[in-house]
């Protein structure tokens, strides 16, 4: 149901941003883009589903998991204050990180693949521990 709200979003991007060719500025030159060929880029399609997916588990990370430990597992909530700002710490370290050593090797797919695998384990290992917690 959740999800739904996206479609509401896009109803006003339907209504007011122009049909046709939009300016581009790439480099300093201007590049005519055509909105419905952009939508039906592939590449673009996996950005959108991907940032769709990362934005529903930052904000699940960010919003649901200290609401959960004060309200169900009795944390206080000045302590959680600070655990609810280790995300967004985790984020700016991980990012820029990622930046610098994808800038240095120049390997950016391994760089992203090895940044969701380990995404992908550390959400396990709280999603685990959480359930772990609600077991007692």
């Amino acid at each position: 149901m959740v999800g739904m709200l996206g479609v509401f979003l896009v109803l006003p991007v339907i209504i007011f941003v122009p049909k046709g060719k939009t300016n581009v500025n790439q480099g300093g030159k201007k590049v005519i883009v055509d909105m419905k060929e952009l939508i039906k880029d592939r590449e673009f399609q996996l950005i959108l589903a991907v940032s769709t997916a990362m934005t529903s588990v930052w904000w699940g990370m960010s919003l649901w998991v200290p609401t959960y430990l004060v309200e169900a597992q009795g944390i206080s909530l000045e302590g959680m204050t600070i655990g609810a700002s280790l995300p967004y710490l985790g984020a700016i370290i991980g990012m820029y990180t990622g930046a610098f050593i994808s800038d240095i090797t120049g390997k950016r797919r391994d760089i992203i693949v090895g940044s969701l695998t380990m995404s992908a384990f550390f959400l396990t290992l709280v999603a685990g521990s959480l359930l772990g917690l609600a077991g007692r």
